[in-house]
């Protein structure tokens, strides 16, 4: 495919699309011809400005109110990377002038009421134009979804063979720290606002193979293995690693049934109950009109456009302990696997993801595979996990045990 640029970064003046940018600019060896777009050329040629990039990237004007706009973008560039959130209300003329106009696409999403929307409008005609639609490439899902797939790599390992006739279930434990802004408040109380659609697509969309009779869904409690309290955690990240599960068939017939659970380490009980008095406020909230539009202008009052300050936090973490349990005819093993990196995971550290992952898709794999609304995993894997070790993320195996007689 031969185009104008090779990758327009969407909302680039938005909190994370500037980092973006900032991330970009920094990649002087890097053979990507590249362009911001937006709706305002005024403060796009400025952000280009700031980061000493105007000479090397273009300016292109388009609004997700202008369909036509959106359709010419799509039409000069390789790829998109966008940055335009919420998703569910924001990302569809993105992806459709994407799939129209044969154009690669990412984004930082974290609803699952927009992929599963996404994979049931598009992944055909995607599929159809070998248009790669990626969803998730930044906190939300990559380290759950490379994470995920390395368990399974290790345990094939241990095993010493192929997992056929086996069954796995991984569980991964998030714990993080960094700031939130308006855009990721507006993500979640979009994504509970719409919590009926996700219930229904959710349903519909998770292959039935990918359901254990054997597993129990962890509820709220004490987890020793991470030594935490631990509460289920319904990100994008449970739906992007199935997704992954049903395209690079973990679970398909010779194969390995494959499960997942996905939770969020909270240290102390009285943070616990706060975090789920947050949830459901806001849930209920959501259930009246004009509810979602009350919350998101009580945050910018109190809080302003981002909470703890415009300015990544430097203190940021996140760490994803793994644990993958292999069940054969001859007992039981367990892989421990940890994933994690330094920096604000949400911003400062999604931003680099986000554009190592296009430029992954556009220069380290096959250009004429892999078609649909497809993953991070099952679209880069290795490769996308090669390039954010270099950049400070790490995947480890922290134990194995032997299996134990039934």
């Amino acid at each position: 495919m031969t185009r104008e640029f090779d990758l327009v970064i969407f909302g680039a003046t938005g909190f994370t699309g500037r980092l973006m940018v900032e991330y970009l600019a920094k990649q002087t060896n890097n053979k990507c011809k590249w362009a911001v777009a937006g709706r305002d050329s005024a403060r796009l040629t400025n952000i280009l400005k700031k980061n000493n990039a105007e000479g090397r990237a273009s300016v292109i004007t388009a609004s997700v109110d202008n369909q036509q706009s959106i359709n010419s973008m799509c039409s000069r560039t390789r790829a998109v990377l966008n940055a335009v959130g919420p998703f569910l209300k924001y990302g569809e003329p993105v992806v459709k002038g994407c799939v129209n106009e044969k154009c690669h696409y990412l984004d930082i999403t974290g609803e699952p009421a927009f992929i599963n929307l996404m994979i049931e409008k598009y992944h055909e005609q995607a599929k159809k134009n070998n248009v790669k639609i990626v969803h998730c490439v930044g906190l939300d899902s990559v380290p759950a979804d490379l994470g995920a797939q390395f368990v399974l790599e290790q345990l094939k390992v241990a095993e010493g063979t192929s997992l056929k006739d086996s069954s796995v279930h991984v569980e991964s434990f998030i714990e993080a720290y960094g700031q939130m802004s308006f855009g990721t408040f507006s993500t979640i109380v979009t994504s509970l606002n719409n919590v009926s659609i996700f219930d229904k697509k959710e349903k519909s969309s998770t292959p039935k193979s990918t359901k254990s009779k054997k597993v129990t869904s962890r509820g709220i409690g004490y987890e020793p293995f991470v030594q935490s309290y631990v509460v289920p955690f319904s990100s994008s990240d449970p739906t992007i690693v199935k997704r992954s599960a049903l395209l690079e068939k973990y679970h398909a017939d010779g194969q390995v049934p494959f499960t997942y659970g996905h939770y969020l380490q909270v240290k102390k009980w009285y943070n616990l109950l706060l975090i789920v008095l947050f949830g459901l406020t806001i849930f209920v909230v959501t259930r009246f009109p004009y509810g979602a539009a009350l919350l998101m202008y009580l945050f910018t009052k109190l809080k302003g456009e981002s909470l703890g300050g415009e300015e990544a936090s430097k203190d940021g973490y996140f760490l994803m302990p793994f644990r993958g349990t292999l069940q054969t005819s001859e007992g039981s093993k367990v892989v421990a696997c940890s994933v994690g990196a330094k920096g604000d995971p949400g911003y400062g550290e999604t931003s680099k993801w986000a554009v190592e992952a296009a430029l992954c898709l556009l220069f380290d794999v096959d250009d004429n595979k892999n078609g649909g609304v497809i993953t991070p995993a099952s679209s880069m894997g290795k490769h996308l996990r090669a390039r954010l070790e270099k950049i400070g993320m790490h995947f480890e195996v922290t134990s194995t045990t032997k299996p134990k007689e039934q």
